[in-house]
């Protein structure tokens, strides 16, 4: 695929958005923090339009940014919006809200739930990217957001999509070894707020399991600096999120790789259980001084409890009311005698 689409810059005015939430897109340059952000987004716009066919025009197209973010990519292509229609969605509300209100016009932006599907008809995209999307979704969900994107892909539209491979072999905390490697999931269970799950693709899983729904055009290991980008051709298959997922018949290294991601997970579940029992410990040691203060303090509850108990039940007695009189007496002449002073 040999694009004639020139790169360019974006329109100068257009806004960033806010640090907290450009940094959800990825680490950001310490020194200038924006940096790092437009660099990306103009590396992966490049990508991009540099893969699409030689005969692609952008006149009457429909694009989708599939996890846009606050638009770190789909900015780059403010020079093609008075030609082509582009969306952008997310998960991350803040990020959508930021994008709405500062790229719309001309972007449509809308919010995404964690699940599909997407509120939109079939067929309504020439070409959808994901960058820094896949290489998150873990097993549950990755093969129906596949199948979303192909739904909502024309007949022989165009998806590209980044993934993690041997490149980033650092982040298994291991050698890369293909045999055991297939789509692979570690942090499985980390909170987005802390980045997620990261998951690694072998090349001869994406042609077994991506390929059943798309024609795989090329797969390129670096070509966004450490990830990876597949680029694809919708299939006009109709497949089920199980049958997307479903181990490759006579493909040996699929039970290897099975193996080998549940020796993981494994070894994820027993770090996890040693560090909450070295949390449970340090929980109860931190508070058994506050145990001692707090059986004190029951304590002198106890007693004020006693104590407003036996006022009750004095103040209630029939000899209390019948001197009544006599302590208002008391009282009154008390006073009288702290007015008039000492005597001299």
């Amino acid at each position: 695929m040999a694009a004639p689409t020139e790169t360019k810059a974006p329109h100068a005015d257009l806004p960033l958005p806010p640090l907290e939430i450009a940094r959800a897109a990825g680490p950001l340059d310490r020194t200038d923090p924006y940096v790092g952000y437009e660099r990306i987004g103009r590396m992966c716009r490049n990508a991009i339009v540099t893969r699409l066919p030689a005969d692609w025009t952008w006149e009457g197209r429909s694009a989708l940014d599939f996890g846009c973010g606050a638009g770190r990519v789909l900015r780059h292509f403010a020079p093609e919006a008075d030609r082509c229609e582009f969306h952008g969605c997310d998960i991350y509300e803040p990020a959508i809200a930021w994008a709405g209100k500062h790229l719309s016009p001309p972007f449509n932006l809308f919010v995404s739930g964690e699940i599909p599907p997407l509120k939109l008809p079939n067929a309504s995209f020439d070409l959808i990217w994901a960058t820094s999307v896949f290489t998150h979704m873990v097993h549950e969900t990755w093969s129906s957001w596949m199948l979303e994107l192909h739904r909502l892909l024309k007949s022989g539209g165009i998806l590209m999509a980044s993934y993690r491979g041997e490149t980033q072999h650092w982040m298994l905390g291991e050698p890369w070894d293909d045999e055991l490697i297939g789509m692979n999931v570690i942090r499985a269970g980390m909170d987005w707020n802390h980045g997620g799950p990261i998951v690694s693709h072998s090349e001869w899983w994406l042609r077994a399991h991506w390929g059943r729904a798309f024609e795989i055009v090329s797969i390129e290991e670096k070509e966004l600096e450490e990830q990876g980008l597949v680029v694809m051709r919708r299939r006009d298959v109709t497949l089920t999120p199980e049958e997307l997922d479903r181990p490759e018949p006579d493909e040996p290294r699929e039970l290897s790789a099975a193996i080998h991601q549940g020796r993981q997970l494994y070894a994820e579940a027993a770090e996890q259980r040693r560090i909450a029992r070295d949390l449970t410990r340090r929980v109860g040691e931190l508070a058994r001084p506050r145990d001692s203060t707090l059986g004190e303090l029951q304590d002198v509850q106890r007693q004020l409890a006693g104590l407003e108990r036996e006022h009750a039940r004095v103040t209630q007695s029939r000899s209390w009311r019948m001197t009544e009189p006599l302590r208002r007496a008391g009282n009154t002449l008390r006073g009288r005698v702290r007015a008039r002073g000492p005597r001299t």
